[in-house]
């Protein structure tokens, strides 16, 4: 038997293959084993990629994926449901990742095929164009075209599945964010609270599906500034995520900040303070200190502690802050607590806009910031710092000259522009430019 060249990454650390590698069988300490036909190639190449998705390597996963399409296009052909699947994975694999613009067209290819095949009802058709809607969903569009493909998959699932079953709640939610993106309230409402019913029969009233689906509603709620309604959704929420994950997991830290914009709209600023300190330590304890969430919740608490007339507080805050920004770190431009699928109910939320494309007329924008801030960061990593910031001040040029310079993504590229010039020995520009991007950082939270 030929044997064929382990499907990986060339990643291995010393000593053997890296830490996710273990168990899967492809490679082991950086052994190569043979492996069958071609379509077990391709079915070795979508398992490893599906694992890697799902352990949140999405760029290893997207790497992998890619393979398993073109492994699928030179076995079974390029419109085989096969080729399908693996082109699914790689368009999810890009949406992780915030690649919006190349994931579209990849999943619209893969809708395609599907419908070819399988015939325009087929609930693997309706997956489809849920994955689509999720997609539009991420990328802030009010598009007709995406609340269609959910009422269309709605419908797929309903006439071939019945209409309480779990993957009808997973799209009932969906088309309820899509529709308060709309400001469609009360169809967004009945959507969601139909989903929450169905989750609560099939799971139990205290499943972490139902908290999801909860937190949904207490947004659509709390965007219409109805906060007598959305405090008890949120509360609820809150009891069964610290029951499920522990009182200091990220999801709790979210729900808490929830609770503290309804204090807040409600006029009870103490009680928002102290949601907001418990919130800031859980994320400080879980991504670091100078994460964009961690900076978003501190300018929040900074502003609550401002109404209490409590500027000492405030000023611990900053200086923490300023100390935090002494580390040397670069952040991907969408950097948000819950990765894509992480968390797949909790897809529009503008808690996290500042790392997500609010307005389609900005798309074009963001794709060309997008495209030439990675450029940057590989040169970076290369270590050629000059050729990186020459990159970096066509960059910041580009937001001066569309007037963008007050859009949420320019502070993270101000952020990474420091610490590139610290990179540089060049200390006190890099103060400059990380004291604007903390500046827009608090004009821009809540």
């Amino acid at each position: 038997m030929k044997h064929r060249r382990g499907i990986g990454l060339r990643r291995e650390r010393a000593g053997g293959a890296p830490a996710w590698w273990v168990g899967v069988g492809l490679l082991v300490g950086g052994a190569t084993l043979a492996l069958g036909a071609e379509d077990t190639l391709w079915s070795q190449a979508l398992t490893q990629a599906r694992l890697l998705y799902h352990q949140r390597h999405y760029a290893d996963a997207l790497t992998l994926s890619t393979r398993a399409v073109s492994l699928a296009e030179q076995t079974f052909g390029p419109t085989d449901t096969r080729t399908a699947q693996a082109l699914e994975l790689q368009a999810s694999s890009h949406r992780a990742q915030g690649q919006f613009y190349a994931a579209e067209p990849i999943y619209k290819r893969a809708l395609s095929i599907q419908e070819h095949a399988l015939g325009p009802v087929h609930p693997i058709v309706a997956d489809s164009l849920l994955q689509l809607g999720k997609l539009y969903l991420l990328k802030g569009e009010q598009s007709p075209e995406a609340e269609q493909m959910c009422r269309r998959a709605l419908e797929i699932q309903e006439r071939a599945l019945g209409t309480n079953r779990p993957i009808v709640a997973d799209t009932l939610i969906v088309l309820g964010e899509l529709l308060a993106v709309q400001r469609q309230w009360s169809e967004a409402e009945s959507s969601d609270q139909r989903a929450i019913g169905i989750r609560e029969s099939a799971f139990g009233l205290s499943h972490t599906s139902v908290a999801n689906a909860l937190m949904i509603l207490g947004k659509i709620h709390l965007l219409q500034d109805e906060g007598q309604e959305a405090k008890p959704l949120y509360t609820r929420a809150l009891a069964i995520r610290e029951g499920a994950f522990g009182p200091d997991h990220p999801l709790v830290a979210k729900t808490l900040i929830m609770l503290a914009k309804v204090a807040l709209l409600e006029g009870r600023v103490e009680e928002a303070a102290k949601l907001c300190e418990r919130a800031l330590a859980i994320r400080e304890r879980a991504f670091g200190p100078t994460h964009p969430l961690v900076e978003t919740t501190r300018a929040m608490l900074s502003k609550i502690y401002i109404r209490q007339g409590l500027q000492e507080q405030v000023d611990v805050l900053l200086t923490r802050a300023e100390q935090a920004r002494t580390t040397v770190t670069f952040r991907a431009l969408n950097d948000t607590e819950d990765a894509a699928d992480a968390d797949p109910d909790l897809l529009y939320d503008l808690e996290d806009d500042a790392a997500k494309p609010t307005r389609l007329a900005e798309n074009r924008f963001l794709r060309d910031v997008e495209a030439l801030h990675n450029r940057a960061l590989v040169f970076v990593n290369l270590g050629e710092y000059g050729t990186a910031l020459r990159l970096f001040n066509e960059l910041l040029g580009l937001y001066e000259r569309t007037r963008k310079t007050d859009h949420p993504t320019y502070a993270v590229v101000l952020e990474n522009y420091g610490s590139l010039l610290r990179k540089m020995n060049r200390a006190e520009d890099a103060e400059t430019a990380e004291a604007r991007a903390h500046a827009l950082r608090m004009k821009l939270s809540p």
